[in-house]
């Protein structure tokens, strides 16, 4: 019965995509918030990637993601389909200009330059009244003195020191 089932769930999924020959091939049914096709299994709803994944080499190993060579979120062509960690996920975000990574003051978001940074680093002034003089929480000048935040360049002016 369970394979019944299986083979009509498989024949559901293969006709929900639009196939090009050796190219992507387009999930044409439901995307989540992030855009990857889902899929239902049973009650259950999986990232359509991930099953097109399982069809062709089985389960996707706990702990690893199924990413895309063609970084198109609905292709759901084995072929385009690889796994990896988390960590390989971020790397090739990166490496494909997904994500940007601004250390430090680069970031737009940073409320505090790298003079703030080294005299803070440097303060003998508890994190309660660093924290006010800077306009941060305690715990932001926590991590900055314990290297949590601002890592490099705290490490720079340690070896400076």
């Amino acid at each position: 019965m369970e394979a019944i089932l299986e083979l009509g769930r498989e024949n559901r999924f293969h006709r929900s995509y639009r196939a090009l020959k050796k190219q992507c091939w387009f999930w044409q049914k439901a995307v989540d918030r992030d855009g990857y096709g889902v899929f239902k299994v049973g009650i259950k709803r999986v990232r359509a990637n991930r099953y097109a994944w399982y069809l062709a080499n089985g389960a996707v190993p706990v702990g690893f993601h199924v990413l895309h060579k063609c970084d198109n979120r609905t292709c759901v062509n084995p072929e385009h389909l690889f796994l990896g960690t988390n960590a390989d996920n971020v790397r090739d975000c990166i490496a494909k200009g997904r994500k940007r990574v601004f250390p430090g003051d680069l970031n737009p978001s940073a409320r505090l330059g790298r003079d703030q940074i080294r005299e803070i680093f440097l303060s003998t002034f508890s994190n309660a009244k660093l924290a006010k003089i800077h306009k941060v929480s305690k715990q932001q000048i926590g991590r900055i003195k314990t290297g949590k935040r601002w890592g490099q360049f705290t490490r720079e002016i340690r070896n400076d020191t």
